[in-house]
């Protein structure tokens, strides 16, 4: 693996849980050996997919070069998500998409939880009608406005540093 590559491994997700308000309807989305419960979705034509989104040793494992982001192939509603993540290398860019509608390019309609580097925490729209309520406040991207809408979080980072697991 080049430094390079290293470097832009991303997200490492470790035992990604998705679970119902009760525990015995509890979902593993990632089995620990293989993608097979995922569709993988590279923003630019790619030739081989397994070279940016790996599963090893327990761990996904996404190169970041070219952009693109994984998809469950079962749709989930009325869950709790459970994500724990590192940057193993320098903190860079990512995130967890939620309530995914349809496949657009390069990203779908769609709820961004950022993980991006001094942002983990934040949210980001992404298309039109795509909207979100953070404490009081609402937010939604309307008709003619830019396709991705930054959205802060309420309270300060609780990203831990590089190398340490974050749980989201």
């Amino acid at each position: 693996m080049t430094k390079n590559t290293f470097r832009l491994t991303v997200l490492v997700i470790f035992g990604v849980i998705l679970a119902s308000c009760c525990q015995e309807n509890k979902v593993f989305l990632f089995n620990g050996d293989n993608l097979d419960n995922w569709t993988k979705h590279p923003s630019d034509t790619v030739t081989d997919m397994d070279e940016i989104f790996q599963a090893r040793d327990g761990i996904i494992y996404i190169s970041g070069v070219p952009n693109g982001y994984l998809l469950t192939k079962e749709s989930y509603s009325n869950y709790k998500l459970h994500v724990e993540w590192r940057w193993p290398a320098d903190p860079t860019n990512n995130g967890v998409l939620l309530h995914c509608q349809g496949i657009d390019q390069p990203f779908p309609h769609c709820i961004e939880a950022q993980l991006k580097h001094d942002n983990a925490g934040d949210f980001v729209l992404m298309h039109e009608g795509a909207g979100i309520k953070v404490g009081e406040d609402s937010y939604i991207i309307a008709p003619g406005e830019r396709w991705a809408k930054g959205i802060k979080k309420p309270g300060d980072s609780s990203e831990n540093p590089t190398g340490e697991w974050n749980v989201y």
